[in-house]
């Protein structure tokens, strides 16, 4: 709690994402809601995972904008192995 009280307890990157320069902005965008391009990068493909598995974090933190780029024959290599809970989909909690 001694964080807290000399205003520590949130990460700077936390505070800095509060702030108005790094919200998605309808000024700088043509009247799209995007970030200003000139202070934000998005990285928004990804070269790794199955398309199921990047459905929750594209919804909760790239506001849908995040494409699935892998090459399918690696993605989607064990989308049928006989261990899955449920087929289709290559993910495993144990």
């Amino acid at each position: 709690d001694l964080a807290k009280r000399f205003g520590l307890g949130e990460s700077l990157l936390e505070r800095l994402s509060k702030r108005s320069l790094y919200n998605r902005n309808v000024a700088y965008n043509q009247g799209d809601m995007k970030y200003d391009e000139r202070v934000v990068t998005k990285l928004v493909r990804n070269y790794r995972s199955h398309d199921s598995i990047l459905k929750l974090p594209n919804s909760l933190f790239y506001e849908n904008d995040l494409i699935s780029c892998a090459d399918l024959f690696k993605s989607h290599s064990l989308v049928d192995w006989e261990h899955l809970p449920t087929k289709g989909f290559p993910l495993i909690f144990h």
